[in-house]
């Protein structure tokens, strides 16, 4: 995957105000080449199945929103759009037109960023086992009057 097809998924990541990252449907469906939204709209529609039957929830993944556009002439225009999160962007990935490369880079770089993500997740999770483990160890050592680690002697070779 190059680099140029990440930096697409990249530049329309946007965060919220929790610095939560997601994408907006309109944005994935430029970058992913529908000339007519309604056409993506089918997507986000097995997307959407495919969250409900794995037992996950729509509303957390797919969240609806108005935002107003500026139209020729000082007009603007209200229009629906959906706040996406990185696992409904996997789905609609998976339901997208098979036959545009674009498509397939983006279910590679959403299949890839999950794992890095539940990566990190592990990791975060063993930091804090392993902080509880040693808070756990010293608060021991500490109620049976005994040395703390860093205050015994080292051999020197």
């Amino acid at each position: 995957m190059s680099d140029q097809s990440i930096q697409v998924f990249e530049q329309i990541k946007k965060l919220n105000e929790f610095h939560s990252e997601y994408w907006t449907a309109r944005d994935l469906a430029k970058v992913l080449e529908y000339s007519d939204y309604r056409n993506f709209e089918t997507a986000i529609k097995k997307a959407k199945q495919s969250c409900k039957n794995s037992g996950q929830s729509i509303q957390y993944h797919f969240v609806d929103f108005t935002e107003t556009i500026e139209m020729p002439k000082s007009a603007s225009k209200n229009i629906s759009n959906i706040m996406l999160s990185r696992y409904a962007c996997y789905l609609i990935m998976q339901n997208a037109d098979p036959s545009k490369e674009i498509v397939a880079q983006g279910q590679t770089y959403f299949a890839i960023q999950t794992r890095r993500r539940e990566n990190i997740q592990g990791e975060a999770r063993a930091n804090q086992t392993h902080f509880a483990v040693g808070k756990k160890v010293r608060q021991t050592i500490k109620e049976l009057g005994g040395t703390m680690p860093e205050r015994l002697l080292t051999s020197a070779f």
